[in-house]
């Protein structure tokens, strides 16, 4: 054996070494039964796993009750874990979920604890009780019959999102005082108009950067009303615990230039 080759299986000893243990972590993860059983080989895992995007999240649990949203959700962790996708992905696909049952929640905290549980979470069955702890408390929210003043606001976030929208600004249009329709709006939706607004704009970027692949992040963040585009990034991570970036590789779409 020349030098040459020695290099060659010492670098693919390497590589099986790193793939061993990640494999490792990633069964610990999953929590699963049957342990390591076999060692790939140095050539990397060919076909990556494609997140589904925030609207197709959304259209496929749409009127779930919760034993059935509870089976959805499990069957999609083990396809994940079938498709050897790492914990990563899992948590990105976990974090779309609470993002769109987030629609539903009148306490907008919920949120925040789902997304640092989500995060902080060892193994696979703890991100699945913070999921359904989300949509339990969405289940127990009854029918909301919106003020007609709420209604119209709302109306108006979903069709001029892209505007340099503020309460004020709607609050003149309405011709109503901002602070009653502040605390009116609060009351109805159990958030402010100020994030209610930065929820929808996030999630119509999300379905941009899952579909639009053509689109940079810069472009998308614009689209949607941000043109302090270092505002939309700190936004978006806050919003979904990763940056937009990320977001797009779980999707399966190529990062363009732009991109952070």
């Amino acid at each position: 054996m020349i030098i040459g080759d020695i290099g060659i299986v010492d670098g693919c000893l390497r590589q099986a070494y790193r793939q061993l243990v990640a494999e490792i972590a990633r069964q610990y993860f999953f929590e699963s039964p049957s342990g390591l059983q076999w060692l790939a080989n140095c050539k990397p895992t060919e076909g990556a796993v494609v997140l589904p995007g925030y609207s197709q999240v959304k259209e496929a649990i749409k009127g779930f009750d919760l034993p059935v949203f509870k089976e959805w959700f499990v069957a999609q962790t083990k396809w994940l874990e079938n498709a050897s996708a790492s914990d990563i992905l899992v948590r990105q696909f976990a974090l779309i979920v609470v993002l769109v049952l987030n629609e539903k929640l009148l306490k907008s905290e919920r949120k925040t604890k789902a997304i640092a549980a989500i995060n902080k979470a060892t193994v696979v069955s703890e991100i699945e009780r913070a999921i359904i702890k989300v949509f339990q408390e969405t289940n127990t929210v009854e029918q909301r019959h919106l003020t007609a003043n709420v209604a119209a606001m709302c109306q108006i976030v979903e069709k001029r999102y892209a505007e340099p929208l503020s309460l004020g600004s709607v609050a003149q249009e309405l011709h109503l005082n901002a602070v009653y329709l502040g605390q009116l709006f609060k009351q109805d939706m159990g958030r402010s108009f100020s994030q209610y607004l930065n929820d929808y704009r996030i999630n119509i970027a999300l379905d941009m950067l899952h579909n639009a692949k053509y689109y940079d992040v810069n472009y998308i963040a614009s689209f949607v009303g941000y043109q302090n585009h270092g505002y939309f990034y700190r936004l978006f991570k806050q919003q979904t615990g990763m940056t937009p970036s990320e977001y797009r590789e779980g999707t399966g779409v190529t990062d363009t230039v732009g991109q952070r």
